[in-house]
Protein backbone atom coordinates (compact mmCIF):
# COMPACT_ATOMS: atom_id res chain seq x y z
CA UNK A 1 0.00 0.00 0.00
CA UNK A 2 2.37 2.37 1.03
CA UNK A 3 4.88 1.81 -2.19
CA UNK A 4 1.31 2.47 -4.13
CA UNK A 5 0.84 5.68 -2.70
CA UNK A 6 3.61 7.70 -2.62
CA UNK A 7 4.43 10.47 -4.96
CA UNK A 8 7.59 12.27 -5.60
CA UNK A 9 7.52 15.81 -6.93
CA UNK A 10 11.86 16.16 -7.48
CA UNK A 11 12.59 12.30 -7.08
CA UNK A 12 14.18 12.35 -3.94
CA UNK A 13 11.28 13.34 -1.25
CA UNK A 14 8.79 11.29 -1.26
CA UNK A 15 5.10 12.72 -0.29
CA UNK A 16 2.53 10.03 1.04
CA UNK A 17 -0.66 10.91 2.41
CA UNK A 18 -1.07 8.52 5.27
CA UNK A 19 -5.06 8.58 5.93
CA UNK A 20 -6.10 8.52 2.79
CA UNK A 21 -3.49 5.67 0.93
CA UNK A 22 -3.44 3.69 3.78
CA UNK A 23 -5.42 3.98 6.96
CA UNK A 24 -8.77 4.32 4.72
CA UNK A 25 -7.92 1.50 2.71
CA UNK A 26 -6.54 -1.03 5.31
CA UNK A 27 -10.43 -2.77 5.93
CA UNK A 28 -10.78 -2.44 2.18
CA UNK A 29 -8.21 -5.01 1.95
CA UNK A 30 -9.06 -6.90 5.04
CA UNK A 31 -12.72 -6.88 3.70
CA UNK A 32 -11.89 -7.72 0.47
CA UNK A 33 -9.39 -10.62 1.20
CA UNK A 34 -12.13 -12.42 4.20
CA UNK A 35 -15.03 -12.04 1.23
CA UNK A 36 -13.07 -13.55 -1.58
CA UNK A 37 -13.86 -9.78 -3.16
CA UNK A 38 -11.46 -9.43 -5.60
CA UNK A 39 -9.98 -5.92 -6.28
CA UNK A 40 -9.53 -4.52 -9.76
CA UNK A 41 -6.06 -3.49 -10.43
CA UNK A 42 -3.07 -3.90 -12.66
CA UNK A 43 -3.08 -7.62 -12.47
CA UNK A 44 -6.71 -8.39 -12.14
CA UNK A 45 -8.28 -5.92 -14.81
CA UNK A 46 -11.51 -7.98 -14.65
CA UNK A 47 -12.58 -7.84 -11.25
CA UNK A 48 -15.82 -5.41 -10.36
CA UNK A 49 -14.34 -2.91 -8.14
CA UNK A 50 -11.77 -0.82 -7.55
CA UNK A 51 -10.25 0.03 -4.13
CA UNK A 52 -12.11 2.95 -3.73
CA UNK A 53 -15.04 1.72 -5.12
CA UNK A 54 -15.37 -0.95 -2.17
CA UNK A 55 -14.17 1.94 0.07
CA UNK A 56 -17.29 4.21 -0.94
CA UNK A 57 -19.52 0.98 -0.08
CA UNK A 58 -17.83 0.17 3.11
CA UNK A 59 -18.36 3.97 3.99
CA UNK A 60 -22.04 4.10 3.15
CA UNK A 61 -22.59 0.58 4.71
CA UNK A 62 -21.25 2.34 7.75
CA UNK A 63 -23.09 5.52 7.75
CA UNK A 64 -26.07 3.67 7.33
CA UNK A 65 -25.35 1.44 10.60
CA UNK A 66 -24.30 3.82 12.88
CA UNK A 67 -24.89 7.29 11.55
CA UNK A 68 -28.58 6.92 10.51
CA UNK A 69 -30.16 9.54 12.31
CA UNK A 70 -30.90 11.98 9.83
CA UNK A 71 -34.61 11.71 8.41
CA UNK A 72 -34.32 14.39 5.40
CA UNK A 73 -31.29 11.96 4.02
CA UNK A 74 -32.29 8.84 5.93
CA UNK A 75 -34.28 7.23 2.32
CA UNK A 76 -31.33 7.54 0.21
CA UNK A 77 -28.75 6.39 2.13
CA UNK A 78 -31.06 3.11 2.97
CA UNK A 79 -32.12 2.90 -0.70
CA UNK A 80 -27.90 3.54 -1.73
CA UNK A 81 -27.11 1.05 1.47
CA UNK A 82 -29.45 -1.88 0.16
CA UNK A 83 -28.08 -1.34 -3.21
CA UNK A 84 -24.44 -1.96 -2.13
CA UNK A 85 -25.32 -4.75 0.30
CA UNK A 86 -26.89 -6.66 -2.29
CA UNK A 87 -24.03 -6.16 -4.47
CA UNK A 88 -21.24 -7.62 -2.43
CA UNK A 89 -24.03 -10.09 -1.40
CA UNK A 90 -24.40 -11.50 -4.73
CA UNK A 91 -20.29 -11.24 -5.29
CA UNK A 92 -19.81 -13.60 -2.09
CA UNK A 93 -22.64 -15.88 -3.13
CA UNK A 94 -21.04 -16.22 -6.63
CA UNK A 95 -17.81 -16.73 -5.13
CA UNK A 96 -19.06 -19.32 -3.00
CA UNK A 97 -21.02 -21.33 -5.40
CA UNK A 98 -17.33 -21.18 -7.42
CA UNK A 99 -16.11 -22.55 -4.52
CA UNK A 100 -18.40 -25.44 -4.26
CA UNK A 101 -18.29 -26.15 -8.34
CA UNK A 102 -14.39 -26.63 -8.16
CA UNK A 103 -14.47 -28.84 -5.11
CA UNK A 104 -16.98 -31.22 -6.33
CA UNK A 105 -15.06 -31.54 -9.97
CA UNK A 106 -11.81 -32.78 -7.70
Amino acid sequence: MIDKGKTTFDGKIYHLDVICDVCNLAPVFFVSEYFGISLKTVETPDSVYTEQEVYFQLTILFMFIFTNFDPENSFKLTQTAKKFSEQLHNITVCKKLLIQLAIMHH
